[in-house]
């Protein structure tokens, strides 16, 4: 049995250590960057031009009661507030403001694209975000195209805040930041994806070089 055959039992035996490692991946440096480069460029391919890009824009509302005036008053309103966040996540989503979301969005004022949306298209696309113990939340639309995310957050935002009082009675809630299109899609990151394809690339040849040293049937 010669030298390398007694290394490849050892290996097999005893498991590889760091210096071994590391000499396995320089005598297999090419092997391991082909499949680096192979996998990462297929993960840059598929997250670039198999799926469909997503945008998501986002609307701002500030929950706040105005007749507050004492410091006791005040904490009390705004934990009220808070807990009030959880019953407008409920609102913003129901059929009652979506459809007139709906409505609005397939009849838009003159210079505007109309969209047509289902309540249940609807549902899918928008989303209510919290804070915790935050008096603002936030109200996201993702949707295939930029401009249509933020129209859609925006007007679901302007239909919440004209129904919101006659639902309950009195309105606390304003709009602090108006959605606006983003230029980038919020999915696939393709960067993030080409990332993560490299490094379990770099992995797999990793894998691949070791099993090739240490494969007790070359013995």
């Amino acid at each position: 049995m010669n030298e390398t055959q007694i290394m490849q039992n050892n290996y097999y035996n005893e498991g590889i250590s760091l210096w071994q490692l590391l000499r396995i991946i320089k005598q297999h440096f090419l092997l391991i960057i082909v499949t680096t480069i192979l996998i990462g460029g297929a993960t840059f391919g598929v997250s670039k031009y198999a799926f469909t890009p997503k945008y998501t824009s986002s609307a701002q509302i500030l929950v706040n009661q105005k007749d507050a005036t004492a410091n006791g008053q005040a904490y009390t309103n705004q934990q009220a507030d808070i807990q009030m966040i959880n019953t407008y996540k409920g609102l913003i989503t129901n059929y009652q403001i979506l459809s007139e979301v709906s409505k609005k969005l397939a009849n838009p004022t003159s210079g505007t694209v109309a969209y047509h949306l289902s309540y249940k298209k609807l549902k899918k696309m928008v989303s209510v975000q919290t804070s915790q113990n935050s008096q603002l939340f936030e109200v996201k639309v993702k949707a295939n195209d930029a401009q249509e995310a933020s129209t859609v957050a925006n007007t679901v935002t302007d239909v919440f805040q004209k129904r919101i009082k006659g639902i309950m009675g009195f309105r606390n809630t304003k709009v602090t930041s108006r959605a606006i299109p983003q230029s980038k899609p919020s999915f696939p990151n393709v960067p993030l994806f080409t990332i993560g394809g490299i490094l379990v690339g770099f992995f797999l040849g990793t894998v691949i070089a070791v099993i090739k040293e240490t494969d007790p049937s070359k013995k």
